[in-house]
């Protein structure tokens, strides 16, 4: 395991090569399937898959990009 502080009590980890996110019990909220993401900001975490960036949210779901 490889352990990011994060927010609201959620914490990035990796195991396996593989990133997700757990509560401070050690439970899996998002499983450990994502080869890089970043923290969480505004709710939505940002990872590239085939080369096209992408959006989850906490429940795991993709979601639109936010673009400025």
């Amino acid at each position: 395991f490889g352990l990011l502080d994060e927010e609201d009590g959620w914490i990035r980890a990796k195991k396996n090569g593989k990133w997700g996110w757990i509560d401070k019990n050690g439970n899996i909220k998002i499983p450990f399937r994502y080869k890089n993401i970043s923290p969480f900001v505004n709710g939505r975490a940002t990872f590239f898959e085939n080369g096209q960036e992408k959006n989850i949210n906490k429940l795991g779901f993709e979601v639109p990009l936010l673009r400025n």
